[in-house]
C-alpha cells in the first residue's frame, strides 16, 4: 500500500481506514513469521517473511505520518530479526525505504499540542528503530536528544500523560504509554518514567476509574468520532480494560516478571490476536541485558 491512512478519520467505515487496517495485518503478519523462523528455522517462514517486507519497501511512500505508520514497527522487528537473510540487493532497496521513512518523519512538522502528545511518543518509537537498522548515530544521537526533551513535556511527575489531560480518556493514555513501553525495551533509562505511567494506569483500573470517559476532552475531534460510530470514544463511556493487555506484556517484558492475578482478569482472555501474540511470544524470548 503506497499511502497510509488512519488518523484524523471520523467516520468508522471510512474506506481508507478500512484499507490501511486491513494492509498493515501485513506487520504484524511479517513479524509474526520472522519469530517463526527464529524458533523453528524453517524456510518457509522466511521466504513469506522476506516477500512481505520486499513488497512493502518497494510500494510504500512514507510521508512521515507519526500515527498513521506507527503499525509499521512490525516489519522493523522483523528486519531485525532476519537482518542476515537478506542479499545485498534486498539490504539496498530495504534500507533506501528506511531512509525515506527516517527523513519524512525527521521533517514533520507538529503543532503545539502534537508536538508534546502522543504523536510525538510514536514518532519517536519508529525514529529509534530506524536509526539502530540504519546504523545510523548521528539520527539515533539526535532522536536520543528529543526524546530527553520530550519526556518531561509528555509524562509528568504522578504518572499522568499530557494525552490523559488532552482527553480525559483512558484510551488515549494507554495509546500514549505503549510507544512508551517500545521505547523503554530499546533505552531502558527510561523504564523508571515509564513505569510511573503505567502504575497509574494499573491504579485506575484496579480502583475501577473507567467511567465518564472523555467528559472532558478538550479535542473536537472526539465529539465527530463519536458521532462518526467510533464506540471508544463515546462521551461519558466506560473504558474497555482489554485495552490494557499489549501495555501488560510488553511491562512484563520490560520488567521479567508475571502480571499480579488482579491484573491478569483485565486482560483480553480471547484468543490472542497477531499483534498480541507477537508480544507474548517476544516477552518469553527476551533477555535483559546483563551489567558488568
Amino acid at each position: 500500500m503506497e499511502t497510509l491512512q488512519s488518523a484524523g478519520i471520523t467516520n468508522a467505515k471510512n474506506k481508507s481506514l478500512k484499507k490501511t487496517r486491513k494492509a498493515l495485518r501485513d506487520s504484524q503478519n511479517t513479524a509474526l513469521l520472522a519469530l517463526a523462523y527464529y524458533i523453528t528455522d524453517k524456510k518457509a517462514y522466511l521466504k513469506q517473511a522476506k516477500k512481505y517486507l520486499l513488497a512493502w519497501a518497494e510500494t510504500h511512500q512514507p510521508n512521515g505520518h507519526p500515527i498513521n505508520e506507527t503499525r509499521l514497527e512490525g516489519f522493523l522487528w522483523a528486519y531485525d530479526l532476519l537482518y542476515c537473510e537478506f542479499s545485498q540487493t534486498a539490504h539496498r532497496k530495504i534500507k533506501i525505504w528506511l531512509l525515506n521513512l527516517q527523513t519524512n518523519k525527521h521533517n514533520w512538522k507538529f503543532g503545539a499540542s502534537s508536538g508534546k502528545n502522543n504523536f510525538r511518543t510514536h514518532q519517536l518509537k519508529i525514529l529509534l528503530m530506524v536509526d539502530r537498522l540504519l546504523e545510523d548515530e548521528k539520527s539515533l544521537n539526535t532522536d536520543r536528544e528529543t526524546l530527553r526533551q520530550h519526556v518531561d513535556k509528555n509524562l509528568l511527575k504522578n504518572g499522568i500523560s499530557v494525552d490523559y489531560q488532552e482527553r480525559d480518556a483512558l484510551h488515549y493514555h494507554v495509546y500514549n504509554l505503549e510507544p512508551w513501553l517500545e521505547i523503554a525495551l530499546l533505552e531502558p533509562q527510561y523504564l523508571p518514567r515509564v513505569k510511573e505511567s503505567y502504575d497509574y494506569l494499573i491504579k485506575q483500573v484496579k480502583d475501577d476509574n473507567i467511567h465518564h470517559q472523555f467528559a472532558n476532552s478538550k479535542q473536537k475531534i472526539d465529539r465527530k468520532r463519536a458521532k462518526g460510530g467510533f464506540s471508544y470514544v463515546k462521551k461519558g463511556g466506560s473504558f474497555d480494560t482489554k485495552r490494557i493487555t499489549r501495555s501488560v506484556i510488553a511491562f512484563n517484558t520490560l520488567s521479567q516478571e508475571e502480571s499480579d492475578r488482579e491484573v491478569v482478569k483485565y486482560l483480553s482472555t480471547k484468543k490472542a490476536r497477531q499483534s498480541l501474540l507477537f508480544h507474548y511470544i517476544r516477552y518469553s524470548l527476551w533477555e535483559i541485558p546483563q551489567s558488568n
